[in-house]
């Protein structure tokens, strides 16, 4: 059977990998020169189930106002051009912020996430890949008592799925990361999630395109697709700038490309595209051990300590598919960054730094599309969002089970397109 998988990001490379284990013969197509190089390039690392939790909590309709408005530290950002095409969607990602769906979403995502986590050590284990992973946690700082205080409540709701934290006040946060007692005047507390690991995507999407390849997968790079190639109903394969290429079945795993190329087949998705930025800046100082997130600043710290750099990321603009990194939000995440660890910004290496904009695709309700479409033989692992390099391995193998028609070690209703 020959499997035909449309992207070459790590979704698209974990659903390749998953069909190339079951034996099928294998295609992948990937629009730019080599793969992982578009929002699995430059995230921000961070791999934890500790993260599950999707963008409309509730009581997101609160910042939506700063959010429109541009407020000088709303997590969100829209666009007045990116109404239009956020109407339907915004209102469903509405819908889909009451408590009851939160906790549904999150629960479905954190057993996707702890899936794909032990998916992913299993594969860099058995193939020896040098990701040079770091596992010391993740630490959520708060501001204030109220913060502290409601972030507690929410993962009190999460204890059931099994994940493990720690509520932290001051002394026992600053007793976990030594690097926070520079900023102890403004830190009520934190939150602590031992699970917590960073690793290089961009570097394990190479490293597992080389594996297939070396053992016969195809990989064409630098094609396009133009639109999904359906007889009678069912997906044969593609129309690319280099000519039809066929299959008996086709992967949609192209991020904020899969909602414009699955509409060529009469599918819709409910995928919009927001931008993350990350800046990556050599330290001359000793560096924290721990991964932070600032939730009152809206960004995450990661320490990338073989490189001995910061790589401080945030951000989510609804802006259209516009990627360029703008000035502005580097020195927003320097001065976000003076607030949280003061004491590392004079031996930031400037002028050294790189800058990354990215988009990652956003679903309504915070969970990927996985599974099958209306049109037979023509599938969809998109829509991953932030949790992308968390979940990729995973939904690869949730998908590979469900085109077998095998039972899946995980449930996949949460994750089909027609929900």
């Amino acid at each position: 059977m020959k499997i035909l998988v449309l992207g070459g990001g790590i979704a698209g490379l974990a659903s390749a990998y998953a069909q190339f284990c079951r034996g099928d013969e294998v295609e992948v197509i990937e629009a730019r020169e080599a793969v992982g190089l578009e929002t699995s390039f430059g995230n921000g690392g961070l791999m934890s189930p500790s993260l599950c939790e999707p963008w409309n909590q509730p009581g997101v309709s609160k910042i939506m106002i700063p959010a429109l408005l541009g407020g000088k530290n709303s997590m969100l950002r829209i666009h007045p051009k990116a109404l239009p095409s956020l109407a339907l969607w915004g209102l469903r990602f509405l819908r889909n912020s009451t408590a009851e769906r939160f906790l549904e979403a999150s629960r479905s995502d954190y057993h996707l996430s702890n899936y794909s986590l032990q998916r992913t050590m299993e594969v860099v284990q058995e193939n020896d890949f040098d990701i040079k992973f770091q596992n010391n946690g993740i630490m959520a700082v708060m501001r204030d008592k109220a913060t502290l205080e409601h972030a507690a409540a929410v993962h009190a709701g999460f204890g059931e799925f099994g994940l493990e934290y720690k509520v932290l006040d001051k002394a026992a946060a600053i007793a976990q990361e030594p690097h926070l007692a520079h900023s102890a005047d403004d830190l009520e507390g934190g939150i602590f999630f031992p699970d917590g690991q960073r690793g290089e995507c961009p570097v394990f999407c190479s490293q597992l395109s080389r594996l297939m390849t070396d053992k016969g997968v195809t990989l064409r790079s630098g094609v396009s697709v133009k639109n999904i190639l359906v007889d009678k109903g069912k997906a044969i394969g593609v129309a690319t700038n280099q000519g039809n290429i066929l299959a008996d079945h086709v992967i949609v795993a192209l991020g904020n490309h899969a909602a414009p190329v699955l509409r060529t087949a009469g599918v819709k998705l409910g995928i919009r595209p927001a931008k993350g930025y990350t800046i990556t800046v050599p330290v001359e100082a000793e560096l924290p051990k721990t991964i932070m997130l600032d939730i009152g600043l809206h960004i995450g710290i990661i320490p990338m300590l073989h490189d001995n750099c910061l790589r401080i990321g945030g951000g989510a603009e609804f802006a259209g598919m516009d990627a360029t990194f703008y000035d502005r939000y580097a020195q927003r995440s320097y001065a976000n960054l003076e607030r949280t660890l003061p004491h590392l910004v004079p031996y930031l290496r400037r002028e050294e730094q790189q800058t990354w904009a990215g988009m990652r695709p956003v679903t309504f309700d915070g969970k990927p599309f996985i599974g099958g479409t209306k049109v037979e033989n023509l599938y969809v692992n998109a829509g991953l969002g932030h949790l992308g390099w968390t979940q990729g391995m995973g939904a690869g193998e949730l998908l590979a089970d469900i085109i077998a028609g095998s039972q899946p070690e995980i449930d996949p209703a949460p994750f089909l397109p027609a929900r």
